[in-house]
């Protein structure tokens, strides 16, 4: 399939990519990475790249009215109220049909047939009757000839629109305040975008892509939006050493908005584990004793403080503060009861009872 791409991308220009790039931004930092690709890039059963490169082949077909077919079926969508994008998606969607049929069948691409279906596109198929000369132009009856692919020949106002798995940062009531908003769309699409990348070990671009979606809730002051985007950083900043610094400079940010008591006090946890990375356990313990000070209610930051323990070679403190903890169940939220509880279980299973006895 990576073979594919390269055949493909032969056939069109580079200002056709960049026309398709510019209406899916979020796709730039992958387009750039494709050579390094070891895997085609699907995600949520769309092949992102070969999105891009048949969205550039049809713009090219588009702007050279080659076939002319195509220009002036992309005139007829335009007129009935389809975007330019969208009017394009849904030629996309045909010529993909076409040509996935033909690889199915092992046959050249039938250019004919192509054109017929152009025809088809922006006719209601509720209005045309079985028995009628087929709009494709075929000479053929519809019931013998588009009426089976009626459905693929449909019009789409939103065709060409990239929309890849499940909503990364907002509830669906919040998406369907916003609809469709191309911007929102691009910061959900960059999280599996990310996702992809790190699953290829391309962690500089996995990190590339976390960092944008920081960027652009600045950019809006969507403070809401840049939590979660800096808190995706910090995480993967915490998973790869390497990158421990850039967590240190984002955990930072985080803490310096305004933020709940248990929000600053995981930001803070977050803070005392990558000292422990960058300067040493000592920083990570002092930091962690400030907490207990500034924040003597939230215990989950004791929680949290066991697991750098434990992390750090110090298993039996780590029981220790365990057991402290789960004394004060009274006390305690039933998440931190329930995480002390099982990393205590964990670390110092209970006795087993001999079955003999």
């Amino acid at each position: 399939m990576i073979s594919l791409y390269h055949k493909l991308e032969k056939t069109v220009d580079v200002s056709n990519i960049q026309t398709i790039l510019s209406e899916h931004p979020e796709m730039q930092i992958l387009w750039n990475r494709r050579h390094s690709l070891t895997r085609p890039a699907v995600i949520d059963r769309e092949d992102v790249i070969l999105h891009i490169i048949f969205e550039a082949i049809v713009e090219k077909q588009i702007k050279e009215g080659d076939p002319p077919e195509v220009r002036e079926t992309y005139q007829k969508l335009r007129e009935v109220g389809l975007s330019s994008h969208a009017a394009r998606g849904n030629i996309v969607r045909l010529f993909r049909m076409e040509l996935d049929q033909g690889i199915k069948e092992r046959k050249v691409f039938d250019h004919q047939n192509y054109i017929r279906k152009l025809q088809f596109l922006g006719q209601n198929p509720k209005k045309l009757e079985r028995n009628q000369l087929c709009p494709c132009g075929s000479s053929k009856k519809y019931k013998k000839c588009c009426m089976s692919q009626e459905q693929h020949l449909k019009v789409f106002p939103n065709a060409g629109v990239l929309l890849l798995g499940a909503d990364a940062y907002f509830r669906s009531d919040y998406l369907e305040q916003v609809g469709s908003d191309p911007q929102f769309l691009e910061v959900k699409n960059r999280i599996h975008l990310a996702e992809f990348l790190e699953k290829q070990e391309d962690l500089e671009g996995t990190l590339l892509y976390l960092q944008e979606n920081v960027m652009v809730f600045e950019k809006e002051n969507h403070e809401p939006g840049l939590e979660n985007a800096l808190q995706d950083v910090i995480f993967l900043c915490m998973k790869y050493p390497q990158f421990a610094s850039t967590g240190l400079e984002n955990v930072e940010r985080l803490i310096s908005l305004n933020n709940s008591n248990e929000n600053l006090g995981m930001h803070c946890c977050d803070k005392a584990d990558l000292l422990a990375i960058l300067k040493g356990p000592e920083k990570a313990e002092q930091e962690y004793l400030n907490i207990f000070q500034a924040l003597p209610e939230f215990n989950f930051a004791r929680y949290r403080y066991a697991l750098f323990l434990n992390e750090w070679d110090q298993k039996e403190k780590a029981i220790e503060i365990l057991r402290a903890l789960v004394n004060l169940s009274d006390q305690l939220d039933k998440e931190t009861q329930a995480s002390a509880q099982e990393l205590l279980d964990e670390l110092c299973p209970p006795q087993q009872i001999d079955s003999k006895q």
